[in-house]
């Protein structure tokens, strides 16, 4: 009989969050924390200067701070499709 992945227990926040800070520590530059809205880890962030560009909660864009592709502050291009 195969498990059901619906009767598993939700990941801890805490795990999530580690999960991250490592992704971004070994390099990737756009690291997001899935299904847990409010926590700040669904953002995208300037990889070189650090400044908050798109602000989420869940799936809903609250600020987008961008200049097309670019990083509004340093200039820096964002990957992804804008």
């Amino acid at each position: 009989m195969t498990a059901n992945p619906l009767d598993q227990p939700r990941t801890l926040l805490k795990t999530l969050q580690r999960a991250r800070e490592i992704g971004l520590e070994t390099g990737l530059k756009y690291v997001y924390e899935g299904n847990v809205p409010g926590e700040g880890g669904e953002n995208t962030y300037c990889p070189s200067c650090g400044e908050l560009l798109i602000e989420r909660f869940g799936f809903c864009i609250k600020k987008n701070k961008m200049v097309g592709s670019q990083c509004f502050k340093c200039k820096t291009e964002i990957d992804g499709v804008f």
